[in-house]
């Protein structure tokens, strides 16, 4: 039941439970309107039925007073005639006992009393019974008490009991068939006019709930259309002063925040695209930035290594010279001082190799000083090419003394040759 409910749509949910109030407020009103005509119907039944009695009763009244009351004959025509009358299903005296002790039994049928009959006399009330089946009748005893003054008539001239004391009583059944059917026309009347009032109902509050509700369809229609597409731009229309109009001032305001939000983000993200290219672009830069510095530094490596090989070459053929020296000295004491020389030329070579060495191992530590360090290995290859020649002219010199020194000296041309190439 709770799921049934909550997938109705509004207008639905408006109407079911207006349209069920109304249908139960107006049958009660019907069943409220029928039980007051019923009960009206009856009290005038009632009514008549007590006067109808009431005249019969002063028939017979005048009936005694002539003195033909005491004809039986007369007296039980006059009854048939009183039952006669329409509507009249039954008409019957009834003695009470005053009358019986002074007057004798009377007719038979004046002494076929009931329940009711004696309940009327002895309460000195209008007894009223229904009957519900198929006679649809109303049985109505009316007790006949003793007065001075009863309708004009004096009753204790004739009858010698107290005032107010029950004679007898007059029973009278009255049909109410055509009063019930009456009734039960008007009662389907009525339960036609309902049906026919509810369908109008039906239309009219159908038509004024879907113009209350018209708002809530055009906003929930909006919401579909920026589902669909997307589209920001859209807005509820705000028609009435209502909680549906406030709630679509509300949605549009809330509309309005989300393409507001959605244009700053478009911002934001044109930024960040912008941002991220540059950063691309830089990335590649650094990338071929480092890229260059790698091959430089792969080429100062490998002219490092060449330079090594060159350096340690020279320091073979610079031992081999100082050996050849020494033995030229040995042979030419002219030689002497040429040799000297050329020992400290090598020892310029071993101080230039150890500055190689410290730039060396500073290029490993600053990568941005691979271009100077470069030049300067160059400088000490061309220094230690000028020693490297040097020692080999001072060597030939000695050659001089000696032919022993030429074949140094051809090797540090040689070993003077290489740096060159290296640098």
């Amino acid at each position: 039941m709770s799921i049934w409910w909550h997938g109705l749509a509004l207008r639905n949910k408006l109407q079911l439970p207006i349209q069920l109030a109304l249908l139960a407020v107006l049958t009660l009103a019907q069943t409220w309107v029928m039980k007051q005509f019923e009960e009206k119907m009856y009290h005038n039944a009632a009514q008549s039925a007590q006067s109808s009695a009431m005249q019969s009763f002063l028939a017979l009244n005048g009936m005694m007073l002539n003195g033909s009351i005491s004809d039986g004959a007369t007296r039980s025509t006059f009854l048939k005639k009183l039952r006669s009358q329409d509507g009249v299903l039954e008409f019957h005296l009834v003695r009470g006992k005053a009358i019986s002790d002074a007057f004798g039994a009377g007719l038979s049928e004046e002494n076929n009393s009931d329940e009711i009959d004696r309940a009327a006399i002895s309460s000195n009330s209008v007894q009223i019974k229904m009957r519900n089946d198929d006679t649809h009748s109303m049985r109505v005893v009316v007790p006949i008490p003793a007065k001075i003054n009863f309708h004009g008539t004096n009753c204790l001239q004739c009858h010698a009991v107290p005032e107010g004391t029950v004679t007898g009583a007059i029973s009278l059944t009255v049909d109410l068939a055509q009063e019930k059917q009456a009734l039960d026309k008007l009662n389907y009347a009525l339960w036609g006019g309902q049906l026919g009032l509810q369908v109008l109902l039906f239309f009219m509050i159908g038509a004024l709930i879907r113009n209350v509700t018209a708002p809530a369809h055009q906003l929930e229609q909006t919401m579909l259309l920026i589902k669909a597409n997307g589209d920001l731009s859209k807005r509820a229309p705000v028609s009435t002063g209502d909680e549906i109009g406030r709630i679509a001032g509300v949605f549009n305001a809330l509309v309005d925040n989300f393409q507001q939000i959605v244009r700053e983000v478009h911002i934001h993200a044109d930024n960040v695209s912008s941002a991220a290219q540059q950063l691309t672009s830089s990335a590649h830069q650094v990338a071929d930035n480092s890229q260059r510095q790698s091959d430089a530094a792969t080429n100062t490596a490998t002219a490092v290594e060449e330079m090594s090989v060159s350096i340690s070459s020279v320091a073979d053929a610079t031992n081999e010279v100082v050996h050849l020296s020494q033995e030229s000295l040995e042979r030419a004491n002219s030689g002497q001082q040429n040799l000297q020389q050329m020992m400290g030329e090598i020892n310029r070579v071993e101080s230039a190799v150890k500055q190689m060495a410290e730039s060396v191992e500073a290029f490993v530590k600053s990568s941005q000083s691979i271009t100077s360090m470069t030049q300067q290995v160059r400088d000490i290859a061309e220094q230690t090419n000028l020693l490297a020649l040097n020692a080999a002219i001072e060597a030939a010199r000695a050659g001089e003394q000696g032919g022993a020194v030429r074949q140094p000296d051809r090797r540090s041309d040689q070993s003077a040759r290489r740096p060159k190439r290296a640098s």
